[in-house]
């Protein structure tokens, strides 16, 4: 589930015109594990680790002809399956306020669920859409910003193919708004086409979202999610570190003449912000006409 705040802020942040900053460098590390089970598919019942991950940041700014420029480089490894893995490595470049380029391994701007951070999830999984769209990849983007409208053009070597990026954003206040494009050519040719409305008014936050992939063929694979809750308490305050946040979700997929769903409820527990974080959630789910319930107590911790 795509956090409202975090969609709202980054969006208002990336207007904003800011002086440029130090030299600095930032590490952090993130672990996630739970305990999960299935009521039908046994096998998959247990403990878990969702995620053990180090992440380094180096940002560096400076003036010139009296404009500030800021180079930023993000690096982040995977632990979580018992071998290292490099998930980004990816190098930011600010020659104006409103221009951002990027080059290196990132995620692909298409869906906005998988575009949020692991560390800011609400759910213990992302929506079923996310597996129809691509995820870390190798290019270079470029980004600008002017208000509170938003646009990036970004390329992509998808398996040898080449993965070709539009996507622009909108927030005002409560609300905001993303819409992407993708599309693939080479061995394989299909368009991904994805929508998002975030709302946050108040303490409510709700999340719709879309996705389609068009390659010809007579129906196209199809994935929606749409989630609420309401948060008690304030997770970015220190006055209100313990917040609670229960919502409802459903999340469809339908793809090769299949049809998966699943309604999920669930609450977070806040208990030091967004550093320690534990998810309840219940989930009845169908995937290929199978019925099954899941239990899930996940924690969520990190620096």
């Amino acid at each position: 589930m795509i956090s409202a705040a975090l969609l709202l802020a980054s969006a208002a942040a990336a207007a904003e015109v800011s002086a440029p900053s130090p030299s600095e460098l930032q590490v952090h590390a993130w672990a996630s594990g739970g305990y999960r089970m299935h009521s039908e598919q046994a096998e998959d019942s247990g403990f878990y680790v969702g995620m053990a991950r180090l992440v380094a940041n180096y940002e560096h700014g400076w003036q010139r002809s009296e404009r500030p420029h800021a180079v930023h480089t993000f690096l982040q490894v995977e632990a979580a399956s018992g071998s290292v893995d490099l998930l980004d490595a990816r190098l930011d470049y600010q020659p104006a306020p409103w221009l951002r380029l990027r080059a290196g391994r990132f995620k692909a701007p298409v869906s906005a669920d998988y575009l949020v951070p692991a560390t800011k999830m609400l759910l213990a999984e992302r929506a079923m859409l996310v597996d129809l769209a691509p995820r870390r990849l190798i290019g270079a983007e470029a980004a600008v910003q002017a208000g509170k409208l938003g646009a990036e053009v970004a390329l992509f070597e998808w398996d040898e193919d080449l993965l070709t990026v539009g996507e622009a954003h909108y927030s005002s206040g409560p609300v905001a708004l993303h819409a992407a494009a993708g599309q693939r050519s080479g061995e394989t040719n299909d368009t991904r086409l994805d929508a998002a409305v975030v709302l946050h008014p108040g303490r409510w936050e709700a999340h719709a979202e879309a996705l389609a992939v068009l390659d010809g063929g007579a129906v196209p694979a199809v994935g929606a999610f749409a989630s609420a809750g309401y948060r008690f308490g304030d997770p970015a305050t220190e006055e209100d570190a313990l917040a609670v946040e229960p919502l409802v979700a459903l999340d469809l997929r339908s793809e090769d003449g299949g049809q998966d769903w699943a309604g999920t409820g669930a609450v977070d527990i806040f208990w030091d912000g967004w550093h320690l974080v534990q998810t309840l959630s219940y989930t009845h789910a169908v995937a290929d006409g199978v019925p099954d319930h899941v239990l899930t107590a996940q924690l969520r911790g990190g620096f």
